[in-house]
């Protein structure tokens, strides 16, 4: 089948086995008609396969550290207190974040660009949680990314010591209670800490980046074409639900 998207392809027969092999179109790109082309194909890439996850995050740390221009990234959803490397075993952090890796690249001009996925409409029909932070646990016990001096120091590792500073605080802000509420039951101090303090760097982290307060990092949302969804599973035997 053509259309505007689909080409076809001509796959040869072996003579003696009687076998051939072909592969699904991977480019979405009309043919390369002078004037036609919407997505053009490109020489002399370079293309690395990752069988695993924890090859495929290990590289993008890799890159983001040895970037000297520029990051592009699109996703689908993003973390920002996700380490991207194992190693370090015990409570968050285990390693630099994947935040503050951003963080770090925009502090030494490196110009930053992040592109998520996200939809209001989904998100109320099918609780899409996929930027925590912003999507989900965004009442964190502070936000310490809405100004810019605060967004300076904005890190993991401050996220996780302040907190522990608060705790010792009597006169910390603790509108919640949840200082209160960690003060009382010391004994689920190791576990509840990192995980607040996680919660509190990803909303910090969000509202920081919308704001603008990182510097040469730059965050930008889109939703879903739902028209080009629709008629790209026009032909699917099973079709999933959409907003």
């Amino acid at each position: 089948m053509t259309d505007e998207i689909n080409r076809c392809e001509t796959t040869h027969v072996d003579v003696k086995s009687g076998e051939a092999k072909c592969t699904a179109q991977w480019l979405l790109e009309n043919r390369n008609i002078k004037g036609k082309v919407t997505h053009p194909i490109t020489h002399n890439n370079k293309l690395t396969m990752f069988v695993c996850g924890e090859e495929g995050f290990a590289d993008i740390a890799k890159e983001i550290r040895n970037a000297q221009k520029s990051i592009d990234l699109c996703c689908w959803g993003f973390d920002p207190a996700m380490e991207l490397e194992r190693g370090a075993t015990g409570p968050w952090p285990r390693g630099e974040t994947y935040g503050d890796l951003l963080i770090a690249a925009g502090r030494r001009g490196v110009q930053v660009r992040l592109l998520v996925w996200f939809d209001w409409v989904a998100k109320q029909a099918h609780k899409v949680t996929n930027m925590p932070g912003y999507t989900h646990d965004e009442y964190a016990w502070r936000f310490f990314g809405g100004r810019k001096k605060d967004a300076e120091r904005l890190s993991a590792q401050n996220s996780l010591a302040d907190l522990r500073a608060a705790i010792g605080d009597k006169e910390a802000p603790d509108d919640l209670g949840i200082l209160k509420w960690l003060r009382k039951h010391a004994q689920n101090q190791d576990r509840e800490i990192p995980m607040l303090a996680r919660e509190e760097y990803c909303a910090s982290w969000y509202q920081a980046a919308f704001a603008k307060y990182l510097e040469n990092v730059e965050i930008r949302i889109h939703s879903a074409d739902i028209r080009s969804i629709h008629r790209a599973i026009s032909a699917e035997s099973t079709k999933p639900s959409l907003p």
